[in-house]
């Protein structure tokens, strides 16, 4: 699938860019040190491009709202709060979050009932891919699916 003239094959220069756009970013930074790409970090940005089959925007929304809030408004106004509970307070978000995820599974999980219904986790029911109404082609016998040559 991914050896040279194959269909994926393009998808191996992302290794490549993958390494490179640290350093491009690290340079940056170091040529402007004030500038906005200070906060930006490759392996977060690719990371969380790599989970957006699975998260909504609401997911997203959310970690922008708590690190805006914890990463700069808290740690300009009040740092000596910031140095000395921040970690306590990431702790403690993620203790919720593994707590409610217990929670939600003997709650609704085991006793097999459904959950509350709205935008934020029908969204993906919705789509083409879970309807199975995408564009579909089954290509008659002998024939192959692009170009003779990649």
């Amino acid at each position: 699938m991914f050896s040279p003239g194959q269909v994926y094959a393009g998808l191996l220069f992302f290794f490549v860019v993958g390494a490179v756009v640290p350093i491009v970013i690290f340079f940056y930074v170091k040529r402007w040190p004030k500038s906005p790409a200070r906060f930006l970090m490759a392996p977060l940005i690719f990371g969380g491009a790599g989970a957006i089959p699975p998260a909504t925007p609401l997911n997203y929304l959310s970690w922008g709202m708590v690190g805006y809030l914890f990463q700069y408004r808290i740690r300009k106004r009040n740092f000596g709060w910031w140095t000395r509970l921040n970690f306590l307070t990431s702790a403690g978000l993620d203790l919720g979050l593994a707590f409610a995820t217990v929670t939600i599974f003997f709650a609704f999980t085991i006793h097999n009932i459904s959950p509350p219904r709205w935008w934020g986790n029908d969204v993906v029911q919705g789509t083409m891919d879970s309807k199975g109404t995408a564009v579909q082609v089954i290509l008659p016998q002998g024939q192959k699916f692009g170009p003779e040559t990649w």
